[in-house]
């Protein structure tokens, strides 16, 4: 019999864990390790809760943080790419095109344009 409790529980605790060392580049075992599970186990368990492996889950977050810095439109490209544990930014930029559909550059100058619409809408109302 399934305990799902205990299954949301190990996701839970290892989620946790890949969002705490998102810079890091986490092993299979290390997580795995966290939650008091074998690999193979641990593995098993990750994808049939979430759908992907945990390594494809690490790069799906690192891709989300990256995409949520560079709105923020405030860090380079490349600063952005090794803050979330890229080695550059070309990996961030592979990576990142492959899951957003779009490179990083055009999610910072849309950004960037968002911003100077809301500023001169602001300055406008004044």
């Amino acid at each position: 019999m399934v305990n799902y409790d205990y299954i949301l529980l190990i996701y839970s605790r290892a989620i946790a864990y890949i969002q705490e060392h998102l810079d890091q580049d986490l092993s299979l075992d290390e997580i795995a390790a966290e939650v008091n599970l074998s690999s193979y186990h641990f593995s098993r368990l990750f994808k049939q809760s979430t759908g992907s492996a945990p390594h494809q889950y690490q790069i799906r977050c690192r891709v989300e943080r990256a995409k949520e810095l560079l709105q923020q439109g405030e860090m380079a490209i490349a600063d952005i790419a090794t803050t979330v544990g890229f080695y550059d930014q070309s990996h961030l930029s592979r990576h990142f095109k492959r899951i957003v559909g779009v490179s990083p550059k055009v999610i910072q100058q849309n950004s960037k344009n968002v911003l100077w619409i809301s500023k001169s809408v602001q300055d406008r109302s004044t």
